[in-house]
């Protein structure tokens, strides 16, 4: 399960750099950036969340509330609530792994029950597709709230 050990490898790297950023920095918004730090963050968890849930029916979303911060189009400005702080956020990141490993299954390869599409762009049709989605997605934001932590840090 080579792609399993990929999404662990990201989520260990991810979680050495937001652990290493100050909390102080997590809700900074840098001109021209509609996001913080904290919001990447949680977008990694919230959107994992969503995707596995298609993916695997069985799978049990923890955080729905989440969503309201951290879905695709959410900004910080526009919170009404409070967000969830760095440690739940991270905590909710490390038991993340722990909790979807065991339902994967054995054959990641069959079909999922709806195609999860991108438009007419691109199409995942497989949990192991999902998987390799996932470690692409958090390599994306992790890059982005790293860089974030490094322009706020200057």
């Amino acid at each position: 399960m080579e792609v399993v050990r990929q999404m662990e490898f990201a989520r260990l790297y991810s979680l050495g750099k937001i652990e290493r950023i100050d909390e102080n920095e997590w809700d900074v918004i840098l001109e021209g950036e509609p996001n913080t730090i904290r919001w990447n963050a949680g977008h990694i968890f919230t959107s994992h969340e969503s995707l596995l849930k298609r993916a695997i029916p069985s799978y049990t979303v923890v955080h729905p509330e989440w969503k309201q911060f951290f879905e695709g189009g959410t900004r910080p400005s526009e919170w009404g609530n409070n967000p969830p702080s760095k440690s739940e956020i991270i905590h909710a990141l490390q038991e993340q792994i722990v909790r979807f490993v065991p339902v994967i299954g054995e054959d990641m390869y069959t079909p999922i029950n709806e195609p999860i599409s991108f438009g007419s762009m691109h199409s995942i049709e497989s949990v192991a597709g999902v998987l390799n989605f996932m470690v692409w997605h958090e390599g994306i934001h992790i890059g982005a709230l790293y860089a974030m932590h490094r322009a706020i840090a200057k």
